[in-house]
């Protein structure tokens, strides 16, 4: 072998073991490129998978917000908050029931987002309307977006009972998202990237313009479903030597085993490098991961809100650890025939059939369950996912909501003091009732109850002893009508019952006596007895009134005719001629408040006799009422429709006014001297500004000198004497002098006499009418005025129509008289020229005889 074959020899064998070197070596560094590329793709992928999930639950945890009966803005911004915080790269949490956006977190009020119409905006209605008909979750972009930039906007649609709802959304901004994954980082690393969206709206849309091309043939790439739309990540070396081409430098290494070494020790270093960097960049990727994880449990602690997941054909389902949290229990696996058993017998064919849905979209349900601790009440939320056939939920103890429904719905619904159903939940349980019965063959009987002269108990006595007395009416209503459809309270002092009866229980009409014999008894308040008696109005359906509403104003109708029958308690059926009266007090009530503004009222004068001196001492103003079309109506009619509807306040103060007038006119005419009587209401006595505004107008209302004699009619209610007590002690006028009217005819009894800060007594016309011819008259009358002089208060007669009345009266020592025998009631003007000519009885006998 001669040494050039040696040499060639040598030089091709060393060519030939160089290239077998450096193909092994290349193809060594092929490989491991090639696995490095792998696993960086999938790496990557998987975070931005995982950042996707992220994204996804972020918008069903904020669904949950929907779910709330009156959601308000503090409760989104508790859990968008806590969401917000915890979540990388979002920009924009928001709510939009009906589509339109109301909540939103951060609340930027100038980017113009807050109050936008998603099914109507040119920008958000074809993918909003796209959400709707597929109930799912989908991505919309990426595009550029109101805040700002170019992002993604992840939309949940949400549904209730199968009905839509609106909207739960999450706005990503793409920067930020992508800067999460740090694929920037793969440049150090040696490659180039690129991620392509294909949708629906903008098939392969290319986030990186600068980056590689989609139609590239050197690159690896993954695609990622996310809701809606394929996201496709691609990656490629950048060292194109490493695949493409052998390099001169790299054989003339390979020629010399040192540098083969060399070069292969550093090969080999190079993929322990980029091996160690990987797995610290994974570890990185799943410390963050866990991190996420840790403050996704954090909101749903916030929240209250446990998930779950249930694989298809499986009788359990995985619970989180919020759910096991919220359940009480230690297992994450639940047996849900197990678990059926905990639960409140009547929600448990609810929770089968909610646990078997795989409609689309979302279905909720609510049950009571039993923990072994305590009785809780959950909501459950599911979702069936087609491609996975799981269904996959969310749970919440919702306990404390319904425990405030509940406080909510008792102070709504049912009166605080007496337990009974208020004014509203009566008329509900009332039409539920009416909706039972059947008209042609069924009547109910509605009563409402006006408990006797309860305002004075309560003003007299104080409120603690007025509600005492409402609680005990109460019950023994309860105990009255033990079969009653309904026992409320319609008002302050107005209870309403409902009864079933036969058609005729008008003719039988028991109720008087079922109401007379409970309350025979007195009540107990206060350690005091007291007794009690009603007026009663009563109606009945479906003769007087077909519906709730048409019932309750006859009722009232017939209440309202049975108060107008005087002090002692009464029964009154209700009538068409009721109603025809109830619409006539309506219209006088109107035209009298016209009247009162307009002036129409006016007033007259009767004289008043000193029976000693037989000289006119007085007069008694009276008010008049002409209407301009019905004419005349007396004060009989229109004053207790004054009293009845509140307007006897602005009554009395425009007679107090047309007095003052009048008296400044008879002053100058002469008649100064004469005291002028003013009746006055007792419910005026309960008007706090009563006083202050007597002692004005008898200051700058009256002449000076001017003698005012007020007149306050005997009833119950005057028996609250601090009442008027009080009036009198703020009015300082020596002028003014107070009467007792309508004397005998009241409640106060001859011993209250003294007790009534009074300065005469004027005993009732119907002693006087015929007391000529009554003996019982004539001693009741003797002893009112000789138990009246011993307290030194004058009497006064009215009625007087007769002589022989008068010399009667005189010889019982009468102070005063007044009728129809000295003169009937004068206008103003009149009164001045009868006065002249009638000075005197004598006088005013021949002028009336």
């Amino acid at each position: 072998m001669s040494p050039q074959f040696f040499r060639i020899s040598s030089a091709v064998m060393t060519g030939i073991i160089c290239w077998l070197v450096l193909w092994l070596l290349n193809t060594e560094r092929v490989a491991v490129r090639q696995l490095e590329e792998t696993q960086l793709l999938e790496a990557y992928a998987s975070d931005l998978n995982k950042e996707f999930d992220r994204a996804l639950i972020s918008v069903r945890v904020l669904s949950v917000l929907s779910r709330e009966d009156d959601l308000s803005n503090d409760q989104f911004q508790n859990l968008a908050g806590a969401l917000y915080s915890q979540l990388d790269g979002i920009l924009s949490l928001q709510l939009a029931p009906d589509g339109v956006v109301s909540f939103m977190y951060p609340d930027d009020l100038s980017s113009g987002i807050r109050g936008q119409k998603l099914l109507e905006h040119p920008v958000t209605k074809d993918s909003a309307r796209a959400a709707i008909a597929s109930r799912q979750i989908l991505i919309d972009g990426p595009r550029m977006l109101n805040q700002g930039g170019r992002g993604i906007v992840v939309r949940l649609p949400i549904f209730q009972q199968e009905q839509f709802w609106g909207f739960a959304t999450a706005v990503f901004r793409l920067n930020d998202l992508l800067t999460r994954i740090r694929l920037k980082e793969l440049k150090t690393l040696g490659f180039d990237f690129n991620i392509w969206v294909n949708s629906e709206s903008e098939p392969l849309q290319s986030l990186f313009d600068s980056a590689i091309p989609a139609d590239a043939t050197d690159i690896r790439s993954l695609d990622i479903e996310v809701a809606n739309q394929i996201w496709t990540l691609g990656i490629r070396s950048t060292d194109s030597s490493l695949i493409s081409y052998i390099s001169w430098a790299e054989i003339l290494v390979a020629i010399l085993i040192t540098w083969l070494a060399s070069a292969l020790a550093y090969s080999t270093s190079q993929l322990y490098r980029h091996r160690n960097e990987l797995s610290l960049l994974v570890d990185e990727r799943t410390a963050d991961l866990k991190q996420s994880e840790v403050n996704l449990k954090q909101a749903q602690r916030v929240a209250r809100l446990g998930s779950w997941y249930k694989p298809p054909d499986t009788g359990v389902r995985y619970l989180s650890d919020q759910a096991m949290h919220i359940l009480q229990v230690n297992e994450s696996t639940q047996d849900l025939t197990r678990y059926m058993g905990l639960i409140s017998p009547e929600y448990q064919a609810g929770f089968e059939a909610f646990c078997s849905s795989q409609a689309k979209g979302n279905r909720s349900v609510e049950y009571m369950i039993n923990t072994g601790s305590r009785l809780i009440w959950i909501r459950e939320v599911v979702e069936f996912d087609p491609l996975s056939q799981k269904l996959i939920g969310t749970i919440q103890d919702i306990t404390k909501d319904k425990q405030n429904q509940a406080v909510i719905w008792h102070q709504a619904n049912i009166d605080d003091l007496t337990e009974l159903p208020n004014i509203n939940y009566s008329k509900n349980l009332l039409a539920d009732n009416l909706n039972l019965l059947d008209a042609s063959s069924d009547s109910v009987a509605l009563m409402l109850f006006d408990i006797q002269h309860f305002k004075v108990v309560n003003d007299s006595y104080g409120k603690k002893t007025g509600d005492q007395l409402l609680i005990a009416v109460a019950e023994r209503l309860s105990q009255a009508f033990p079969d009653a459809l309904l026992i409320g309270r319609f008002a302050a002092d107005l209870f309403l019952v409902a009864l079933k009866r036969e058609a005729n229980i008008a003719e039988k009409n028991p109720v008087g006596a079922v109401v007379e014999k409970q309350f025979e008894s007195p009540l107990h308040i206060n350690e005091v007895l007291r007794y009690v008696s009603f007026n009663i109005g009563i109606a009945y359906w479906p003769k007087d009134g077909a519906t709730v509403d048409e019932l309750l104003q006859s009722t009232e109708i017939a209440l309202h005719a049975a108060k107008a029958h005087g002090e002692q308690g009464h029964i009154c059926h209700y009538s068409s001629s009721l109603l025809d009266s109830s619409k006539e007090q309506d219209e006088l009530s109107r035209d009298l408040r016209v009247a009162i503004r307009e002036n129409e009222i006016f007033m007259v004068y009767q004289p008043v006799v000193d029976a000693a001196s037989e000289t006119v001492v007085g007069v008694e103003a009276l008010v008049r009422w002409q209407h301009p079309v019905k004419g005349f109506i007396g004060p009989d009619k229109f004053i207790p429709i004054a009293e009845r509807n509140g307007l006897i306040f602005s009554l009395g103060k425009a007679i107090f006014r047309c007095v003052s007038k009048d008296s400044q006119m008879l002053a100058e005419q002469g008649l100064g001297e004469l005291r002028i009587n003013i009746n006055i209401s007792r419910s005026q006595f309960f008007d706090d500004g009563f006083s202050d505004f007597l002692a004005h107008e008898l200051k700058t209302g009256f002449s000076a000198g001017q003698k005012i004699t007020l007149e306050v009619t005997e009833s119950y209610e005057l028996m609250d004497y601090d009442a008027l007590n009080t009036v009198i002690s703020k009015v300082d006028n020596e002028f003014l002098q107070w009467s007792l009217d309508d004397f005998g005819t009241g409640y106060s009894s001859y011993s209250a006499i003294g007790l009534l800060p009074v300065d005469n007594i004027k005993i009732d016309r119907s002693f006087i009418s015929a007391i000529e011819q009554s003996e019982v008259d004539q001693a009741i009358v003797r002893n009112i005025i000789a138990m009246a002089h011993t307290l030194k208060k004058s009497v006064t007669a009215e009625g007087i129509e007769k002589q022989e009345q008068a010399q009667l009266l005189k010889q019982m020592d009468c102070d005063y008289f007044q009728g129809y025998f000295y003169s009937k009631p004068l206008a103003p003007d009149t009164l001045v020229d009868w006065y002249r000519d009638n000075k005197c009885v004598n006088d005013m006998r021949m002028a009336n005889h």
